[in-house]
């Protein structure tokens, strides 16, 4: 994360809402793309 992220606290409050670096929930409406293998 950059420096003016962390320092405008920006991690902060992405936790406080519950934000993770994946979003499990996303799907195509059939699959459910948190069940898979994670792509990087």
């Amino acid at each position: 994360m950059s420096k003016i992220a962390k320092e405008f606290g920006i991690e902060d409050a992405l936790n406080a809402l519950g934000i993770k670096e994946v979003n499990e929930g996303t799907s195509t409406g059939s699959t459910n793309f948190g069940t898979g293998d994670i792509l990087s």
